[in-house]
């Protein structure tokens, strides 16, 4: 098992402190009273838990010991790595056991793993935290090394072979073995490693002089570089400014330009205003008032309709071009208008009269066809006298018979000529002739 890394959050007086762990032995050096022993007691707890637990002695009581100084969270994380698998152990503590949070995750994926439960210091170092303490963990204030049922348990193998000879053999193995791994003349041994490694840093101690010396230039360099762009950062301002100047002066003259020519472009429509206003003499029209002309144009198209229809004949109507006309044009057509509704009426009216006389008239003898025929037969009988010789009686008679046919012939001739309907047909005719009249002035 290795350590990696850890993040006390908050335990003891160590507060937001965070440490990587390297391969190898790993030396803390740090002045009195900085925490180390807390460090290491941090360690131990984020893998067994708090002793103590029921001692009242805030010196036996680790919960009550390690409890922050200054507060905040009470725990931190733990990273470590065994059977090359690493974990990361997130412990919270409260001010008692059942208020512990703990947590375990899979330090490359971050996800929850269940390789081993809150008890896995001893699931993964098979021995209790007293063993533990008394083993790998050795605190300030308590350096007894005896040893614990558990350590017994492990080394139970071992005690079997109480004999000296046993034991010096098994000393000698295991010195030989370190010597065989310590051992310079072999590659693999440590010494050898650390050999190679010391010559490996004095080559580059040797290449970090010349190193630091390419530093040296390069920050000569980079200051002369620096000088040069501030330099022209300066000269950059001052262009920026001018070009803000210049820009201002651009837009002025456009604005001139653009002042010019809505000039120019209020004047042409003054002049069209005055054009128009002149079309209104008086106050210009409001919005109402145009609506209200809007609708009293809709009228006039539909009367100029109507005029049409009634005072033209179809051959008229297709050459009949309208005109715009006045308003005392207007006025005079629909007074004219006005007259032709009221002949329509009574030339409606007198035609229904006169169909009714006509129906209802009596027809009367023909006293003029008597002095036609009384006037015949004097002038037989007076013709008849005249033959009869009697001339003074005969030649009388003759001319009273023509005398009655003349005024016989004469009647009848004035009476053909002559209806008794004449007065009311001459009138409709004037009423027609006057309504044509009126429509052909429209």
């Amino acid at each position: 098992m290795q350590l990696i890394k850890c993040k006390i959050e908050n335990f003891g007086k160590l507060s937001n402190v965070s440490l990587d762990f390297r391969e190898g032995l790993n030396a803390i050096v740090k002045e009195n009273g900085w925490g180390k022993s807390t460090l290491a007691a941090f360690v131990k707890v984020m893998f067994f838990g708090f002793d103590g637990e029921r001692t009242r002695d805030e010196a036996m009581n680790e919960r009550k010991r390690y409890s922050p100084w200054q507060g905040g969270v009470y725990g931190g994380k733990l990273t470590f790595e065994t059977k090359g698998k690493r974990y990361t152990i997130t412990r919270v503590f409260g001010s008692k056991e059942k208020d512990d949070t703990f947590e375990l995750r899979d330090a490359d994926t971050n996800l929850l793993s269940a390789d081993f439960t809150e008890r896995i210091g001893e699931e993964l170092f098979q021995i209790d935290s007293a063993s533990f303490a008394r083993s790998v963990y050795i605190s300030q204030n308590n350096c007894a090394t005896e040893t614990t049922d558990s350590i017994n348990a492990k080394l139970g193998n071992l005690t079997d072979h109480t004999d000296d000879i046993n034991n010096f053999e098994t000393v000698i193995g295991r010195f030989q073995d370190m010597l065989n791994k310590m051992s310079p003349r072999r590659k693999t041994g440590s010494l050898a490693i650390r050999k190679n490694r010391i010559a490996e840093i004095e080559q580059e101690v040797r290449v970090g002089s010349a190193v630091e010396q390419s530093i040296a230039d390069l920050t000569t360099r980079r200051d002369a570089q620096k000088n040069e762009y501030l330099k022209l950062k300066d000269m950059q301002s001052e262009l920026e400014q001018k070009q803000e100047i210049v820009q201002k002066k651009k837009d002025l003259q456009a604005d001139r330009e653009k002042y010019k020519m809505l000039k120019e472009n209020l004047k042409d429509c003054e002049e069209e205003f005055f054009k128009e206003q002149s079309y209104f003499p008086g106050t210009m029209p409001t919005e109402a008032d145009l609506q209200t002309y809007g609708q009293m144009s809709q009228s006039l198209l539909q009367l100029e309709q109507s005029v049409t229809h009634y005072c033209l004949q179809p051959d008229e109507k297709e050459q009949l071009v309208l005109l715009y006309p006045t308003e005392e044009e207007l006025d005079e057509c629909l007074d004219i208008y006005s007259q032709v509704q009221d002949l329509d009426k009574q030339i409606i009216a007198g035609e229904a009269a006169l169909q009714a006389a006509k129906a209802t008239a009596i027809p009367q003898k023909d006293g003029k066809g008597i002095w036609l025929v009384a006037g015949a037969l004097l002038v037989v009988i007076g013709v008849g006298l005249i033959i009869a010789d009697v001339l003074a009686g005969g030649l009388p008679l003759i001319l009273a018979g023509l005398a009655g046919a003349i005024l016989g012939i004469v009647g009848k001739k004035k009476k053909e000529t002559q209806s008794p309907f004449a007065e009311q047909e001459q009138q409709l005719q004037g009423l027609q002739e006057e309504r044509a009249t009126l429509c052909q002035e429209i």
